[in-house]
């Protein structure tokens, strides 16, 4: 789709050129490399928060994370598999999906049972360790980085579109 836009802002700039009678600096002024370029910032930024890179932003829903990070916050996860959850340690903060939600805490203990990692997490805001353990096929990332309100546009989508405050846990 990319290559097909490209050819296409391409052929009409050609096009454009043989039909009008133009002057250099006018077909300097129409030239297509910027738009070209701009397509390219568009799609990288699109398949970014898509989430098809190694890692992925994610909005944050709520401060059960206080002080580290605040409800419109993005943090940057870097995506894992099963295979690199023997990796994590305690003090990472997780994204996991528990049922419907995903959850973004703080490892407080790690045990092993039948070859399987479990993890203990809770948010740095609560008073107590989240009740249900959290299995290594249910980490979805670590978080590496975070980005302060930029996520708040996701948070106003989600609550309109819900038409109720998110119960997106974080």
């Amino acid at each position: 789709m990319l290559l097909a836009l490209v050819l296409f802002i391409y052929i009409n700039y050609e096009h454009t050129i043989k039909i009008n009678r133009l002057t250099r600096k006018q077909k300097k002024n129409i030239n297509p490399k910027k738009s070209v370029i701009y397509i390219g910032i568009v799609v990288f930024v699109v398949v970014f928060i898509a989430g098809l890179f190694p890692y992925k932003p994610v909005a944050v829903m709520s401060n059960s994370m206080v002080p580290d990070f605040y409800r419109g916050y993005v943090v940057i996860c870097k995506k894992i598999n099963s295979k690199d959850a023997s990796n994590i340690k305690i003090g990472d903060i997780l994204q996991y999906q528990l049922e419907r939600n995903a959850i973004i805490h703080r490892v407080t203990n790690i045990e092993e049972e039948d070859g399987k990692l479990y993890f203990t997490t809770k948010g740095d805001n609560n008073e107590f360790p989240d009740t249900k353990r959290v299995e290594e096929n249910q980490v979805m990332g670590i978080v590496k980085f975070k980005i302060p309100y930029i996520g708040y546009p996701s948070v106003w989508f989600s609550e309109f579109l819900f038409k109720r405050k998110s119960n997106i846990q974080t």
